[in-house]
C-alpha cells in the first residue's frame, strides 16, 4: 500500500510529492501499520465495568461487525440475536435498529435479498414504534430503513 501525497497552494495546480521518498529515503519513510481496530475498541470498552449492559452490548456489537466483515454468516446471525436480546431487555430500540441495519447490509453483500428486506422491515417496525423521548429518533430511523430497503 502506498499513499500519494499532493501539496496544494491556493490558485495553483497541485504538486505531486510522490518523488520525495525516492529522492530522500534517509528522511522519508513509508510505514504500513497493521492496526487491529476491533481489538483496540474492545480494549477501550473493557476498561469499563464488564457487568454493565452497555459494555456487554458494545462487545457483542463489535464481534457482530467483525463477523460481518469476515462474512461468517452463522456467527453473524448468532451474535445478532444476542445483541437484539440484550437491546430488548434494556429497552434500547435504537440499538435494535442498528443491529438490523448491520444484518441487512451484510445480507445485501451476500445477495440474500429476502433476508435484506426482512432485516430492514424489522428495523422500520421497531423505529415506527418508538415513542416518547425516542419519537424523533424513531422518525429518522424509519426514513433510513426505507432508504436502505429501496
Amino acid at each position: 500500500m502506498y499513499a500519494s501525497f499532493l501539496f496544494e497552494v491556493e490558485g495553483q495546480q497541485p504538486v505531486p510529492l510522490d518523488f520525495l521518498p525516492l529522492r530522500y529515503p534517509e528522511v522519508i519513510h513509508t510505514i504500513v501499520p497493521e492496526l487491529d481496530m476491533t481489538g483496540v475498541m474492545k480494549e477501550v470498552t473493557l476498561a469499563d465495568d464488564p457487568s454493565d449492559p452497555g459494555v456487554q452490548f458494545q462487545l457483542l456489537y463489535l464481534d457482530l461487525n467483525e463477523a460481518v466483515q469476515k462474512r461468517k454468516m452463522g456467527r453473524m446471525v448468532d451474535l445478532g440475536d444476542q445483541c437484539l436480546d440484550l437491546a430488548r431487555q434494556q429497552d434500547w430500540p435504537h440499538l435494535q435498529v442498528a443491529v438490523y441495519f448491520s444484518l441487512g447490509s451484510s445480507w445485501m453483500a451476500k445477495k440474500e435479498y429476502p433476508s435484506v428486506l426482512e432485516s430492514y422491515d424489522h428495523a422500520y417496525l421497531i423505529a415506527q414504534n418508538m415513542t416518547g423521548d425516542w419519537q424523533d429518533t424513531g422518525i429518522h430511523l424509519q426514513i433510513q430503513a426505507l432508504f436502505a430497503r429501496a
